[in-house]
């Protein structure tokens, strides 16, 4: 800040201190208020620097700054003084002396200084514990610096004895004090009895001579704020100062405080981040407070907006664990639903404040980790870096031939499509497309540009060779299956397949899906072996993933109980009476079947899983279920369990009802599938 100029709102208070400063022997005192975090501490300190830079002095030697946040008693007050005036006496080498021989004294020892070194008793001093504390009484807090009492409002001091001890300085000494505080808070205080204090009325007219509001002068704040910062972050939130100030403004705060604050923590976060990641794009990007859309922009900007949205919230306490919690919830809830995501709003936030849930959708870097990282600084470099790798691997995937072709092919010359041809033709034929959505763009592209004329090649040879390259990618099991291969119908990686409607894609579309099921189907029959090999340890962990909600389960779409081949053990396992093991199988059961949470109607895919069930109500009732033994309270214990497992059978029952006439047949099938 420069003398606090250009549209500063401040500049008449600068203008006046500076004549209040040079009064000889004021009797009356200023008062500067503001609200709180306005920027009342920052100001006073750019004009007394302001000021001793007119005088060609330091600071120090031409104000005394006080601070009685916190203090209790008037004592803590002459201590703070006297510490400032006199450092060398109050620091800590020479109080720990004082205390030494003060301690001594006390004991009975005698302390002599031999000034002239000369052994003469008439040239030594004999030091008493009297004469020690007469020693530190000579320095008094009178000062000829001009005062500055700051956070007067956050002392717990008695306004009576407070206003009294100010006005000492101000009536008996003629200082020039400044005094800095919330006046509402300073002079609306009450007594025991809720009745507002009479002599906090009197104190303002007898000792306040001028009061002066001080307004939020951000622009100059915020510079001031960063040059604080000494590493390289400085020049990052110069850059993007617009930025920042552009959210500062539409929060609407007038907290310098918690601007403050947010950009001192930022070098902390930004430091997270690994080289170069924040320069990329991010496509699609929704730049809330800009009121722009469709536009990109780099990460950083958008990182550096969610940063101080999330710092500046949380200060005001309007962000919380408890509402981030919700947030995640919607964001769950909602992430595939623009127009739905839009009408949910935290209870804590209003419109102008949805960024919560919008900046979360669009921006892919920390995620859900946003709260943990800003609010409770906590370092997540570790998942930066993974994500700095993944987007350097598309990047490098969009430098391949099939991308290059997908989004040039038009504009390219005879010579670069004859290239580019041939160098996809020969990764595909080397396997480095693994992907089926991948698979089924070199077929599309190959149909489109043979069925032109461009490449040699004919729809049969096509098709033979998008076939073989899925034979040998499965049998060396590196082709990737895709969880929804309906989401591969039209498009994948944001490009449209080509001659997606010729005869020839579609059956290879038909073949890549069917093999892909049975890829997705091993890769599960695979998992599940080892999840069963783990279950004493997983098993809650097991039976959540046979849930079918929202799909949120490994298994929640494949028919996982028809692949447990040691059945007896898994049921063994189930039956244990020392457990709860049955109970928490069947209330996973009940939601995997929507039996529980939904319309209770049992999906296809799950039709086989039948016979393991009535396979698991015959064990229970043979195995443990026996009668005439004293003291077995297997059927007690069970009752529950079996009654919901009739349940489900029943259901299964009144939804394929072929199940019941032919069961004999059923139970062949389901050990011939095992």
């Amino acid at each position: 800040m420069k003398n606090l100029e250009n549209n500063n709102p401040n500049k008449h208070i600068e203008d006046y201190l500076n004549f209040y400063f040079k009064l000889s022997k004021p009797d009356f005192a200023v008062l500067l208020t503001g609200e709180w975090g306005s920027g009342k501490t920052w100001f006073i300190n750019e004009v007394t620097k302001n000021y001793s830079a007119t005088q060609g002095k330091e600071k120090n030697d031409l104000f005394l700054f006080i601070s009685l946040y916190g203090m209790t008693d008037i004592s803590e007050i002459d201590q703070q003084i006297f510490e400032k005036l006199h450092p060398v006496i109050s620091s800590k080498p020479v109080k720990y002396l004082g205390n030494i021989i003060n301690g001594a004294l006390k004991m009975g020892f005698k302390l002599n200084l031999d000034l002239n070194k000369d052994d003469n008793e008439e040239s030594e001093i004999g030091i008493n514990s009297e004469s020690l504390s007469s020693v530190f009484n000579l320095f008094t807090i009178k000062t000829d610096k001009i005062i500055i009492i700051d956070d007067i409002e956050r002392c717990f001091i008695k306004p009576q004895r407070l206003f009294g001890y100010i006005n000492t300085f101000v009536e008996h000494q003629r200082a020039n004090v400044v005094l800095i505080s919330h006046e509402e808070e300073l002079f609306e205080k009450k007594d025991e009895k809720n009745n507002k204090l009479e002599n906090s009325k009197r104190f303002k007219e007898k000792t306040i001579g001028a009061t002066f509001k001080v307004e939020s002068c951000v622009n100059e704040a915020f510079n001031s704020f960063i040059d604080l910062i000494e590493s390289k972050e400085k020049d990052v939130l110069n850059i993007h100062s617009d930025l920042i100030l552009n959210v500062y403004n539409r929060l609407d705060y007038h907290n310098l405080r918690n601007l403050k604050q947010a950009i001192q923590n930022f070098p902390f976060f930004y430091k997270q981040f690994p080289e170069g990641l924040l320069d990329y794009k991010l496509e699609n990007s929704l730049r809330y407070f800009m009121n722009e859309e469709n536009k990109h922009y780099s990460y950083m900007e958008s990182t550096i907006e969610m940063y101080f949205y999330l710092k500046l919230e949380g200060s005001q306490g309007l962000i919380n664990n408890e509402n981030w919690i919700e947030a995640k919830q919607i964001f769950n809830k909602t992430y595939n639903n623009y127009t739905k995501h839009q009408q949910i709003k935290s209870k804590n936030t209003n419109d102008d404040n949805d960024i919560l849930f919008r900046s979360i959708i669009k921006h892919d870097l920390l995620g859900l980790y946003w709260y943990n990282a800003v609010i409770e600084n906590k370092n997540y470099r570790e998942i930066l870096d993974e994500k700095f790798s993944e987007i350097k691997k598309v990047d490098s995937e969009k430098e391949r031939p099939l991308w290059k072709m997908l989004n040039n092919i038009i504009t390219m010359s005879e010579e670069e499509v004859k290239s580019n041809y041939e160098n996809l033709k020969r990764d595909f034929e080397e396997l480095k497309y693994t992907h089926p959505g991948e698979i089924l763009h070199i077929a599309g592209l190959f149909i489109l540009m043979s069925n032109h004329g461009i490449i040699p090649l004919k729809s049969d040879e096509i098709k033979s060779l998008v076939l073989e390259i899925i034979h040998l990618l499965t049998q060396k099991s590196i082709i990737k299956h895709y969880q929804n291969f309906y989401g591969l119908r039209d498009s994948y990686g944001s490009y449209i397949f080509s001659a997606k409607d010729d005869p020839v894609f579609k059956e290879i579309y038909e073949l890549n899906e069917a093999n892909n099921k049975i890829v997705s189907e091993n890769s599960k029959i695979l998992s599940l072996k080892k999840d069963l090999e783990q279950l004493p340890k997983n098993f809650t962990e097991f039976c959540n993933e046979l849930r079918y909600i929202n799909y949120n389960g490994k298994y929640s779409d494949f028919s996982a109980l028809t692949y447990i081949e040691n059945t007896d053990d898994f049921f063994t396992f189930l039956t244990d009476v020392q457990s709860f093991n049955l109970s928490t199988f069947l209330s996973f059961l009940m939601e995997r079947y929507e039996i529980k949470y939904g319309n209770g109607i049992i999906r296809p895919i799950f039709k086989d899983e039948y016979i393991f069930l009535v396979k698991l109500k015959e064990f229970i009732e043979s195995k443990i279920l026996l009668k005439n033994r004293l003291y077995n309270i297997s059927s007690f214990k069970f009752a529950q369990d079996i009654e919901n497992l009739n349940l489900i059978i029943t259901r299964f029952q009144e939804t394929f009802i072929e199940l019941t006439d032919n069961y004999e047949e059923k139970e062949k099938e389901y050990f011939n599938k095992r």
